[in-house]
């Protein structure tokens, strides 16, 4: 059986990248900050909505942050995503954001399961949090930080390959109709400091700093045409990815996969493999632009 997320899915559109992360277990070697940053959110954030108190949320979103960014010795420059910047927006979030007034029914929180599509494979998604509104329906609701939301942001969600994959893994396992999903958006931007005045709100920036964060919660809706044109996208994603991944899964057969990024508008911008790619994939150079570190969040175990 073999086993696929929104991430796969969404690389297995070029067939080089898909292959060397997914089949072979690479990664390039930059470090992936800003998505470790927002790991460390939203382990703060579970243990929130879970009803942890302030310190057990905060100590949940520090224990990660530690692990994943502080404790590999890699620096972070204290920008938006130094520890005390992202600190300082995490506490005000949770402040502003008792669970207690929260407009929706929490029926679930994290869950990491896989849906049978086919005898071939599954899917399998993370969903964050699971939501019964008034209407008596339910809805997946995803965490997501960046460095600016606003609308331009919020729009690619509408076509958002992750939030229709959600609402099918919805449909299947309540077996309701889903029409939707929601966004609960953190932005990570750096907060202004120091004494000079703050031309919005006339005091000090030391002063104002925190009415400078910005969250919203947002709904992006799914018809069922949407969501069976996503079934039929993914189906075809995953028969190539299990094809592709004989036909080119060894570091000899890599230089010969595909490479349909190029046909993609920048399909190939910030593409971890992108200058290892360009050497045509060659095997001796391998340690040199990338480490061992397989993506398979169905065996992933929390601490």
């Amino acid at each position: 059986m073999h086993r696929f997320d929104n991430t796969a899915l969404c690389d297995w559109f070029c067939t080089g990248k898909a292959t060397a992360r997914h089949t072979l277990g690479l990664r390039g070697k930059e470090p992936k900050i800003a998505a470790w940053v927002g790991n460390s959110v939203h382990d703060g954030l579970e243990v929130h909505f879970g009803g942890g108190n302030g310190l057990e949320s905060e100590g949940a979103f520090y224990n990660t942050y530690h692990r994943l960014i502080m404790e590999p010795g890699y620096v972070v420059e204290e920008d938006r995503l130094g520890l005390e910047n992202v600190r300082k927006i995490f506490k005000h979030y949770i402040m502003r954001h008792p669970v207690d007034q929260f407009q929706w029914e929490i029926i679930e929180l994290e869950k990491s399961a896989g849906v049978r599509v086919t005898d071939a494979w599954e899917f399998w998604f993370k969903r964050d949090m699971l939501l019964r509104g008034k209407d008596g329906f339910f809805y997946p609701l995803d965490n997501k930080t960046t460095g600016r939301v606003n609308q331009w942001w919020a729009k690619d969600f509408n076509y958002s390959s992750q939030m229709s994959g959600y609402c099918w893994a919805t449909e299947r396992e309540r077996g309701t109709p889903c029409s939707g999903a929601y966004i609960n958006a953190i932005e990570l931007g750096l907060l202004p400091s120091g004494v000079k005045k703050c031309s919005v709100h006339k005091v000090s920036k030391d002063e104002c700093a925190l009415n400078h964060t910005n969250y919203q919660i947002f709904h992006t809706a799914r018809t069922p045409e949407q969501i069976k044109a996503w079934l039929a996208q993914a189906c075809s994603l995953a028969a190539k990815a299990i094809f592709a991944g004989t036909a080119y899964g060894s570091l000899e057969l890599l230089q010969y996969a595909p490479r349909e990024g190029q046909f993609i508008y920048k399909g190939c911008s910030g593409c971890e493999f992108g200058k290892w790619c360009r050497l045509n994939f060659e095997p001796g150079m391998v340690d040199e632009f990338t480490v061992l570190d397989p993506w398979a969040p169905w065996l992933e175990q929390k601490s």
